[in-house]
C-alpha cells in the first residue's frame, strides 16, 4: 500500500501568519536517515481562506508522485501557486559549492593582487610535454630525482 503524504496548517502561538507542515515524500530525514523529512514552512499569508487554497494545492501535489521529482518542477509551476512550489521543491536542488572559497579557506595561495606571484596553467595531451617543460623551468634532472 502507497504511503500518504498530506499537508496540515498549523500557527504559531502568537503569530497571525500560517505555516503548513507534513512530511516530504522524497527528501530523507538527517536523523533517522529515512525518507519523510517534517517540514514546517511559513504560507506568507494571515488569510485562513487562502491558507486553506494553499494547503489543498500543497496536498494535491503530495498526492500526486509525477511531481516528486525535480524534473517535474516546470509543471508544478504551471499548475501550482509559486508559494507551494517553493516549499515542496525547497531542499531538493542541489547545493552550490565554490570549491575555490573552500580551498582558500583551508590553504590561502598567493594571488597576483596581493603578491609578485603569478600561476600558469599547463594544457596538453597526455605525452604532449607538460611535464618535460616543468622539469626544465625547475632544472631537475629526470634520471636522478623523482618528479613529480
Amino acid at each position: 500500500m502507497k504511503k500518504q503524504f498530506v499537508a496540515a496548517l498549523s500557527r504559531s502561538q502568537g503569530r497571525n501568519a500560517w505555516a503548513v507542515i507534513f512530511r516530504h515524500p522524497i527528501r530523507i530525514d538527517p536523523n533517522t536517515g529515512k525518507v519523510g523529512l517534517r517540514v514546517r514552512q511559513g504560507l506568507g499569508t494571515a488569510d485562513e481562506v487562502e491558507a486553506n487554497q494553499l494547503k489543498d494545492q500543497l496536498n494535491q501535489l503530495l498526492g500526486d508522485d509525477s511531481y516528486w521529482s525535480l524534473s517535474a518542477k516546470s509543471d508544478a509551476e504551471r499548475r501550482f501557486h509559486r508559494r507551494v512550489v517553493e516549499i515542496f521543491f525547497h531542499g531538493m536542488e542541489p547545493e552550490e559549492n565554490d570549491f575555490g572559497a573552500i580551498r582558500e579557506s583551508i590553504i590561502t595561495l598567493p594571488t597576483s593582487q596581493n603578491s609578485e606571484y603569478r600561476r600558469a596553467l599547463l594544457l596538453g595531451t597526455t605525452g604532449a610535454g607538460k611535464t618535460t617543460l616543468l622539469r626544465q623551468l625547475i632544472g631537475t634532472d629526470p634520471e636522478t630525482e623523482r618528479f613529480p
